[in-house]
């Protein structure tokens, strides 16, 4: 009797791993789609004609990017701070900022690159309407930069030179400042043009009248 059953129990067992196989090709092809349309939203939001228009596909793209790829990816990062530099261009300084704050504590927590947290943190200080969170930002901005520099990383200078700008143009001249002169040092670690770059600007920001643009 139980070799009779045998080949029922081998068929059922077939069925539910191919049925399983399928579910997952299925998930798969589904999961190959969705990260298709999350790089059109990102291409579309890149030629969007105005900053609203950008900040909707953007805002599409971190959709698809938590959907797709998860609540911690890259992607998402990337797409929402999109999305807040899009409405910061179009004057939402709330709406820039909370998606700003998103970025930031996904990078926080799912390991992105030192230097990639210090220029969300940066771009945050820039809009924030808070002063003393925009400041807290920008310190935070400076501690993780400097420390790439004591670890050699060869991005230092040049997200440094963009972090000293984004101060700069925030009124954050002291902070700016003593960013520019570290560049502009005779024994800094960085490429000859970015150490240029920052003792013309340092020069800039002493003459009267003068700034960043």
């Amino acid at each position: 009797m139980l070799l009779l059953l045998l080949p029922l129990v081998f068929a059922i067992l077939l069925g539910l791993t191919i049925a399983r196989h399928r579910r997952a090709l299925a998930a798969q092809g589904a999961r190959q789609a969705g990260r298709a349309d999350y790089a059109r939203a990102m291409e579309e939001a890149a030629r969007a004609a105005s900053p609203a228009q950008a900040a909707s596909c953007y805002d599409e793209a971190a959709r698809l990017a938590a959907l797709h790829y998860g609540a911690a990816a890259a992607e998402l990062i990337e797409a929402l701070a999109g999305a807040a530099q899009a409405e910061a261009a179009a004057g939402h300084a709330q709406e820039a900022t909370a998606r700003f704050d998103g970025a930031i504590g996904i990078a926080r927590g799912n390991g992105t690159d030192p230097m990639r947290l210090a220029e969300l943190l940066a771009a945050r200080a820039e809009i924030h309407p808070d002063p003393a969170i925009a400041a807290r930002s920008a310190t935070e901005a400076l501690t993780l930069i400097r420390r790439a520099r004591g670890q050699g990383d060869p991005a230092y200078g040049r997200q440094a030179l963009a972090t000293a700008d984004l101060l700069a143009r925030n009124a954050r001249r002291p902070e700016a400042e003593a960013l520019y002169r570290e560049l502009a040092a005779p024994r800094s670690p960085v490429a000859p043009e970015i150490a240029t770059a920052a003792r013309d600007t340092l020069a800039q920001l002493r003459s009267p009248g003068r700034g960043v643009r």
